[in-house]
């Protein structure tokens, strides 16, 4: 397969120059079956990734409101404020 120049090129190549499966080499056969599962196993992953990064905005989204932000915001400087006013040991 990577003689060929990787999967894609291979899939290209056989595609160009053979009529049938019949007329390839039991060696190029498997490498075409080898270069086909692997384009669709990066298919696939890269569909997995999309979706994944679909959720990931969808739960950004409903996690970080303004208004949560702004509320998180006000908590943390009031806490800070709470702690000056703390006397120290």
């Amino acid at each position: 397969m990577e003689g060929a120049g990787g999967p894609g090129q291979l899939i290209q190549d056989v595609a160009r120059r053979e009529l049938t499966l019949r007329s390839l080499g039991p060696e190029r056969r498997l490498a075409l079956e080898m270069a086909v599962d692997e384009q669709a196993e990066v298919a696939e992953l890269e569909r997995q990734w999309r979706e994944a990064e679909e959720i990931a905005e969808i739960a950004d989204g409903m996690l970080s409101t303004e208004s949560e932000l702004d509320a998180e915001l006000r908590r943390l400087k009031d806490r800070k404020a709470g702690e000056g006013d703390q006397p120290s040991s």
